[in-house]
């Protein structure tokens, strides 16, 4: 929602007063908007700042050149930080009111172009010249709002303008974009009777299926305002369509591979044990290996709780539609034949279970993590050593390794040193949770923990999984822990099936099958 909120801004201080017309703002209007403001809007989006050094530049000046023809262009022939400064100077003269500059995406240009170091640096260096000027134009300048997904370090944006205040986690702005419970009782309780008569469904079940598909967005450390993503949401209800919206806009694949190459233990994604504390959360510099940072503030992952005494965020998923739509990415990172028609997807182990098709359950979980391409752990190990000896003496190449918590480090020692671990369990919970969305999964019985159960409208499926151990152990298990006994009046047919992995030739070894 910060494109949808700048571009409100602009209309605000260009004075379109129609468009304000009983709101809140209107009410609360002073003079200082009776008369428009030179407003200054650079949206960073729709540019490909891959193609070369002078994408940024063409961008900047292509604003500038628009904003010469209103305020002239007597200083055309300057470098972009001093026209854009002369520009703000000849606005204020011009109008007699002072300019409003708003920068959307700011960190686009960047964010494109991280695996391209000197390309980065270029761009870092255009900003340095250009933004840097707000500070001296201070006296010019009205209001100053810039948005992106990360803040990052040794940018003039941040670094040059200490006038300007964060209000990113802040309590008071925590609702500011998005869309809240409130807003959606105010203004969008016809289109929720209308999708409930689509779906005859009552309208409390729609507004379940709605928060649990695009609510969760938490902004601040002590504010439990949660707020929907409204790009989705005013998709689904123009549509009356429970469709994932927002993520299709773009998949996370570069993120997606990085986790891969990592071994990232996906499981902490969706068990909430993902923890960081403030910093970690706004740390996206380029050579930063931590994935946390990218995951959190893309919007892939919200804060779901804050301990204040250790001062811990713990992270997760904000809800389906980017649940969903990040394991979908993940799968295909993990296993790449898992892709439609292979055999080896979703929809097909779907199909199996439904029909209890024991032997093709079977090969497709035995392709599946045969198709892993698992990570050169010899190489991660070889790198944080070094990393780690360079940390020691302090160079600024490796100070992100000397700066991690405990937690953090642990984290890559675990990724590290238990690929196995890491990639057959991981990949298990990223399969087990996509087949929650047509059937029923469960892990926790009276009697236990149950590594797995599944269940489809005509069987059960109680699963025990051994790593390097005996089939046979696993069934008996089952039976000695007494997993089926919540089963025991159901009629539909269940299966027993023990598992065993081999962690060295890194294939599924054995698999054993008793019904009840």
């Amino acid at each position: 929602g910060k494109s949808l909120l700048t571009s409100t801004m602009a209309a605000y201080w260009e004075g379109k007063k129609e468009l304000f017309t009983n709101l809140k703002i209107a009410k609360l209007e002073r003079s200082s908007n009776e008369t428009p403001h030179p407003v200054f809007y650079f949206d960073l989006n729709g540019v490909n700042y891959q193609e070369g050094n002078s994408a940024l530049e063409n961008k900047l000046e292509s604003k500038l050149t628009d904003c010469e023809t209103v305020y002239g262009d007597e200083f055309h022939d300057r470098q972009l930080g001093e026209r854009f400064y002369k520009l703000l100077q000849l606005a204020c003269e011009k109008t007699g009111q002072k300019a409003v500059v708003l920068v959307d995406e700011y960190d686009k240009p960047l964010l494109d172009v991280l695996d391209e170091p000197e390309l980065e640096k270029h761009n870092k260096a255009v900003f340095k010249g250009f933004f840097s000027v707000l500070k001296e134009a201070d006296k010019y300048l009205q209001f100053v709002f810039i948005t992106g997904v990360t803040k990052f370090e040794k940018v003039s944006i941040f670094s040059d303008l200490n006038q300007l205040e964060d209000i990113s986690q802040d309590e008071d702005y925590a609702g500011i974009c998005g869309i809240t419970e409130k807003e959606i009782d105010e203004y969008f309780i016809d289109e929720i009777k209308y999708m409930g008569k689509k779906h005859n469904i009552s309208e409390k079940d729609v507004r379940e299926r709605l928060r649990a598909t695009y609510d969760g967005y938490r902004f601040s450390s002590y504010a439990d305002t949660r707020v929907y993503n409204p790009y989705s949401l005013l998709n689904s209800l123009k549509k009356r369509q429970f469709d994932h919206y927002w993520f299709e806009t773009g998949t996370p694949t570069f993120l997606a591979n990085r986790m891969a190459k990592r071994a990232f233990d996906v499981r902490k994604l969706m068990d909430n044990t993902l923890y960081a504390d403030k910093q970690r959360i706004s740390d996206y510099r380029s050579n930063n290996p931590d994935l946390i940072p990218p995951l959190y503030q893309a919007g892939y992952l919200t804060v779901t709780d804050y301990d204040e005494k250790r001062r811990r965020y713990t992270l997760a998923f904000p809800n389906e539609e980017v649940k969903y739509g990040m394991l979908n990415s993940l799968l295909a990172a993990y296993a790449p034949r898992t892709v439609i028609d292979t055999g080896l997807d979703i929809f097909s182990l779907d199909e199996a279970l439904e029909k209890g098709e024991l032997n093709r359950i079977k090969n497709i979980f035995t392709g599946l993590f045969v198709s892993i391409p698992y990570p050169n752990i010899k190489k991660m190990r070889r790198k944080k050593k070094a990393a780690d000896k360079n940390a020691e003496k302090g160079t600024e190449k490796n100070i992100d390794y000397a700066e991690e918590t405990k937690e953090r480090e642990q984290g890559l020692e675990d990724d590290i040193n238990d690929p196995f671990e890491n990639y057959f369990q991981g990949m298990f919970a990223i399969t087990l949770t996509l087949l929650g969305q047509f059937v029923l999964y469960e892990k926790h019985t009276a009697t236990g923990r149950i590594d797995c159960v599944i269940k489809t409208r005509d069987f059960i499926y109680v699963f025990e999984f051994k790593r390097d151990g005996n089939v046979d152990e696993a069934l008996k298990q089952i039976d000695e822990k007494e997993y089926t006994l919540p089963f025991l009046a159901d009629k539909r047919k269940l299966y027993k099936i023990g598992v065993v992995f081999d962690s060295k030739k890194r294939i599924l070894k054995d698999w054993k099958v008793a019904e009840r």
